[in-house]
């Protein structure tokens, strides 16, 4: 009888240790990877935060916010409009204005076909006699806000000082930071209050003025329906002029109060809300462009001195570590940022840097990372644990 060979079982079994030999030197690469990555996060990163580059929109007039057709975060295109600004005393102007444009025009037209102009004096007569009781009225009101405007100041000014004291005693460590902080808050709704208040002194002003001019054009008017038909067509035309021509002062005037986006970005903050009033220069919010961005690291102060400019780094996107984008050391601002944490045991303080971080990249930053975006640097191997 012939008998059965085992080779067979020797070759199976040598493959079974060929693959866990490779196996084996396959994890500890592996191991080996993973080491180097943990000791590098471990040892040579800093967290940090992607910021950008913003253009600020800001009021070119005093007048309150009547829309804000946009949210934070919210992708813009240059020309969009943004905020909608309303003044009700600069809106009655324009619609005087159009209402006068119209009444002259009229006027015109009839004064062509009557000779008789005794029927639009009269009409005429009535207007003013309108517009001077409006006057008297208003005459009598603005003394009232005057008054307001005086107390307001004066409740101002007392909160300020109840403020510096709160202050005090809160640096004396005898004013909890809540009553510090209500303090604060009623002085800024007085400052507010103060200011509406000097926005409708501004408004009756302005109202009032308005209405001794539209007298004084009725004046004109009724001196001109006065005259023979040919003097008052001429008289009527050149007022038309005029008005048409502070039309058209008060509509370029008009344009200022829509605010557009100056260029393609996203909306990064708001700072203004609807109903508030806008001064000239107030910036209502901010654009992110993206033609700049670049990363914030805060490395403590123990850790600090491993950066230096031109240091070559990583940028991770991700907790995994397997989105990065190459970039290095710009710039370190030479003072050090203090800050206090607070935990079951206890307030301490500590500091860091801000290093600046420039990408290699920028355009492929652009299409990978975010503004607000936080992150983590990581020094390249090289680098890594240089002294001072």
């Amino acid at each position: 009888m012939t008998p059965v060979s085992n080779h067979p079982q020797k070759s199976v079994l040598g493959r079974i240790i060929k693959a866990l030999f490779f196996f084996v030197m396959l994890s500890v690469a592996a191991g080996a990877v993973l080491f180097q990555f943990s000791n590098t996060l471990t040892e040579a990163s800093f967290p940090g935060v992607v910021f950008g580059t913003e253009v600020e929109v800001s009021s070119r007039t005093q007048a309150k916010i009547l829309r804000i057709e946009v949210d934070q975060n919210q992708q813009v295109k240059k020309g969009d409009v943004l905020v909608e600004l309303y003044d009700e005393e600069f809106a009655a102007q324009i619609k005087n204005a159009s209402n006068e444009i119209k009444d002259l025009k009229a006027a015109i037209e009839r004064a062509r076909v009557d000779p008789m102009l005794e029927t639009q004096e009269i009409q005429t007569r009535e207007k003013m006699n309108d517009v001077l009781a409006e006057i008297a009225a208003l005459e009598f009101k603005l003394p009232t806000t005057e008054g307001e405007i005086k107390s307001a100041s004066a409740s101002l000014a007392i909160l300020q000082d109840q403020l510096d004291r709160a202050r005090k005693l809160f640096d004396a460590g005898a004013m909890l930071v809540t009553d510090l902080e209500s303090r604060q808050l009623a002085l800024n709704q007085a400052g507010q209050n103060l200011l509406l208040l000097h926005e409708r002194e501004r408004q009756e002003q302005l109202q009032l003025n308005t209405l001794k001019q539209q007298v004084e054009y009725y004046k004109v008017q009724i001196e001109g329906l006065k005259e023979n038909r040919g003097k008052a067509i001429i008289d009527l035309e050149s007022s038309l002029r005029q008005k048409q021509g502070e039309m058209n002062t008060l509509m370029a005037r008009k344009s200022e109060m829509i605010l557009t986006s100056p260029q393609d970005g996203i909306v990064s903050r708001v700072f203004r809300s609807v109903g508030e009033i806008a001064s000239t220069g107030t910036p209502i919010m901010n654009i992110y462009t993206g033609e700049r961005l670049w990363v914030e690291v805060y490395p403590n102060a123990e850790n600090a001195g491993l950066l230096r400019p031109g240091d070559r780094m990583q940028v991770l996107l991700d907790s995994t570590g397997w989105i990065r984008l190459e970039a290095h050391v710009q710039g370190i601002l030479p003072v050090m940022q203090a800050q206090s944490t607070t935990s079951f045991l206890g307030s301490t303080e500590s500091s860091y840097a801000v290093v600046l971080v420039e990408f290699d990249n920028l355009e492929k930053a652009k299409s990978t990372v975010r503004k607000g975006q936080n992150v983590t640097a990581v020094l390249l191997p090289q680098t890594a644990g240089r002294t001072p």
